[in-house]
């Protein structure tokens, strides 16, 4: 179990979908992430949020996650997670969009 990552900024490093599944994965073992910065990454698809999404409801401490604009049809799988965050007594997630430059 990890306890000392508290932010993970992936910002426009090549993310794929496939990339997103592994980087869920590995974070199971860290409930303490506070930030994931996703920024800028082009390849990432809705698929992609939504495999995400499973440890986005189980993450206790992450209350911030950035998503590049294009996954703005997203937001209604991550308004989910975050009911679902709320019914289990987790804080929301604020999740930031910002333009791909």
């Amino acid at each position: 179990q990890n306890d000392s990552l508290k932010e993970l900024h992936l910002r426009d490093c090549g993310m794929t979908d496939r990339g997103l599944e592994l980087l869920a994965i590995a974070l199971t073992v860290n409930k303490l992430l506070e930030v994931l910065d996703l920024w800028s990454n082009k390849s990432i698809s809705v698929g992609g949020v939504a495999i995400l999404s499973n440890y986005l409801r189980r993450n206790i401490e992450l209350v911030e996650l950035y998503l590049p604009n294009q996954l703005k049809s997203a937001s209604w799988l991550l308004d989910t997670v975050n009911e679902a965050r709320r019914r289990s007594g987790l804080r929301p997630i604020e999740v930031k969009w910002f333009e791909i430059v």
